[in-house]
């Protein structure tokens, strides 16, 4: 801990403009802040100090800069379960055709924070340049991380390269401003949640302040030196580590080859084991039979061996040769900000006690020589202003390409399928039927009659409209949960439906006589050819021929030439899509969408809709496990048409005219304000 006390200083800067903005933005306006969120700016802008001499820039904003902590939110929400699955990572984030658009600027998936590293890294390596041959970037540097990383490239070059150095600096901010942030925030929670142990500490702190064992300085920052003087603080933050760990997954290791006996298992070679914090933080046989409470008088009453046992068995920065190598400087941060902040501001709850830590609304008033102004008004509130944004409106949000991303890799994914595989490969195919003959077929899905085909492809607008109707009116960002009731967001939501089954039979019902697909096979030069009887000939007029395949086939006829729009592929991607692109704001948020203003103004989606946004009910899940379980049949039977139905350019059209749908309802109106004031958007 002694070597990581250079890096105070940096604390103290960014910790002396928290407090002041605080007061700023809150304290003196009697208003509440989302105070999870701004203790995670605080921890954001720390680590950018330490990392690079310079903050990120959250904490003077007082916004999410760049949407930055929205994008690592959702990013661990994505790593969390693709983690375990990780081949699905080649079919979204690490998707082919979404890298190949980012290398060509087509579209951007870089994370804002690398572009803020790349940024730094090359000033400081102008500044080492400008000041000659013999300068290091140890003398040069301020003594931040990039400082060390790149003296590290200057000694080890072979090993240390310019792309490891960004690696670390960014790995910096990923870890050191997530995790600290909880802490932080799972600290505050407890003390709001319990206002006898927030009332010892504050105690502890004004008596330490009385009694000279912290210096009485105008700022009001507590060194490190006199954190540790304060035994009640120090039991506070390890209850909350315990109660709340920043990392919920397993810490996994792999069993060696000769395996290994444990907890009276025999466990075999190769076998991933882990243990998870909050199983073991939470044994009582450890930490008592409260274990399940917030009492950190637990760390004052054991006895040297007891409290040796406990900080044991606690894994909030794991544990061992993998133990977090960032743990010192958040544990300098915590220790140094908690004190700091209860001398300065007397802080309550928006509502007693807070619901959830992500719901921890707070409000501060000042407090000076351990006396205190009135607490604020709770039901005041006060937000960030959001900015304008030149992202254009027409363009999808990451979340969303990397939706419409999946479809044309399934695509390409079944069409491998069917060249690799060797039955599949070797199997006849119809293109008259656009099938394997059925008794030939190399799988069951290969055959026109399998059950799914004919249950679920063929009457797809009907679960697709059954699904989107339980998320209109099961879930409670629509309005009212389980009643009918049309109000102006389900009244726009059923007209993106009605919108998007004009698409839907306009293509493949009618369209003022044939629908769109058989016009376009007319049109490319197909036509009905009779092959029965002269009785059938007959009874295909000249006009009627032109109609539709249906009626060629009463006539006993074929339907040959031309080309053909894959329906299937069309219906498949066009019914999922909509259903994503209705639940995707109630499943993520509103993902930064933005959209153009009367005014020309292009902001976020989010600020449009300000002061609209509910909180997620518990039971919203009814409302969204059948339009999921819809998208999802979607995306088997599409992969299963890719490998066995139609040939790549039916496929391909099917899935442009799906596109081509999805946008004319879901971007389109985000450039046009007179049509979203009809249309609506999802979520707003």
């Amino acid at each position: 801990m002694t070597a990581l006390m250079q890096y105070e200083a940096f604390i103290d800067d960014t910790t002396e403009v928290f407090l002041d903005q605080t007061e700023s933005l809150y304290s003196s306006k009697n208003a509440t802040c989302d105070f999870a969120q701004w203790l995670q700016f605080y921890a954001f802008d720390v680590i950018g100090e330490i990392t690079y001499s310079k903050r990120h820039g959250f904490v003077d904003r007082g916004e999410d800069v760049d949407g930055i902590v929205k994008y690592l939110g959702r990013l661990f929400s994505y790593v969390g379960p693709i983690g375990q699955l990780p081949l699905l990572d080649l079919l979204l984030l690490k998707n082919p055709i979404l890298r190949l658009l980012d290398r060509y600027g087509i579209m951007s998936f870089t994370f804002p924070i690398v572009t803020f590293a790349q940024d730094r890294m090359h000033e400081r390596l102008e500044e080492i340049k400008s000041c000659g041959k013999r300068a290091t970037a140890a003398a040069v540097g301020r003594g931040d991380l990039l400082s060390m990383f790149l003296q590290a490239k200057d000694d080890r070059p072979d090993f240390f390269d310019d792309r490891r150095v960004l690696t670390m600096a960014v790995s910096m901010a990923f870890a050191g401003s997530e995790t600290t942030g909880i802490s932080l925030a799972a600290t505050f929670y407890y003390l709001l949640k319990n206002p006898r142990c927030y009332r010892r500490l504050v105690e502890e702190i004004d008596n330490a302040v009385a009694s000279q064992s912290i210096q009485n300085s105008s700022a009001g920052l507590v060194t490190w030196a006199e954190s540790q003087k304060l035994p009640y603080l120090d039991a506070c933050i390890k209850e909350a580590f315990r109660l709340h760990p920043a990392v919920g997954l397993p810490l996994e290791r792999i069993v060696p080859p000769q395996g290994a006996a444990i907890c009276g298992e025999n466990i075999t070679g190769g076998t991933i084991v882990g243990c998870n914090a909050w199983v073991i933080h939470r044994r009582r046989e450890i930490f008592g039979q409260d274990s399940e409470i917030f009492r950190p008088e637990r760390w004052l009453e054991a006895d040297k061996d007891t409290r040796k046992e406990m900080e044991a068995c606690m894994f909030h920065f794991g544990m061992g040769s993998r133990t977090c190598i960032g743990k010192n400087i958040s544990l300098l941060e915590i220790y140094k900000l908690v004190p700091s902040f209860l001398r300065r501001f007397e802080t309550s709850a928006s509502s007693r006690p807070p619901p959830s830590l992500k719901e921890m609304d707070t409000s501060m008033a000042q407090r000076r020589n351990g006396t205190q102004t009135p607490k604020a008004a709770e039901s005041s509130t006060t937000s960030a202003s959001d900015p304008q944004t030149t992202r254009s409106p027409l363009l999808p949000t990451p979340l969303e390409a990397l939706i419409l991303a999946i479809y044309p890799s399934t695509l390409l994914l079944g069409s491998a399928f069917s060249l690799l595989e060797p039955h599949a490969r070797a199997a006849p195919y119809s293109a008259e039927s656009q099938s394997h003959p059925s008794h030939l077929a190399p799988s069951y899905f290969a055959q026109k009659r399998n059950v799914f085909n004919l249950y679920f492809v063929k009457i797809g607008w009907f679960w697709t409209s059954l699904a989107f109707a339980m998320f209109l009116f099961l879930h409670p960002s629509t309005g009212p949960k389980g009643r009918i009731i049309l109000n102006r967001k389900r009244l726009q939501g059923l007209l993106r439906w009605v919108l998007m089954t004009v698409w839907w039979a306009a293509l493949t019902q009618w369209f003022f006589g044939p629908p769109l697909i058989d016009r376009g096979f007319r049109y490319t030069g197909g036509q009905c050819e009779l092959l029965r009887t002269e009785k059938g000939r007959n009874a295909m007029s000249e006009g009627r021929e032109y109609f539709t395949a249906a009626a060629c086939k009463l006539a006993g006829g074929k339907w040959k030439g031309g080309h053909d729009i894959s329906g299937h592929v069309f219906l498949l991607v066009l019914g999922s899509g909509f259903l994503w692109m209705e639940i995707l704001p109630a499943i993520a948020g509103r993902e930064m969408r933005t959209i153009k203003r009367k005014e020309g103004a292009v902001i976020t989606a989010d600020r449009e809709a300000e002061g609209e946004k509910e909180r997620e009910d518990r039971e919203a899940r009814q409302g969204l496990s059948v339009p999921l379980v819809v998208a999802g049949l979607s995306w088997w039977m599409l992969l299963m048409t890719a490998a066995y139905f139609h040939t790549w350019f039916e496929k391909f059209t099917g899935l442009v005219v799906a596109f081509a749908a999805i946008g004319s309802v879901y971007f389109l109106p985000r450039a046009i304000p007179s049509l979203r004031e009809i249309i609506g958007m999802p979520g707003v």
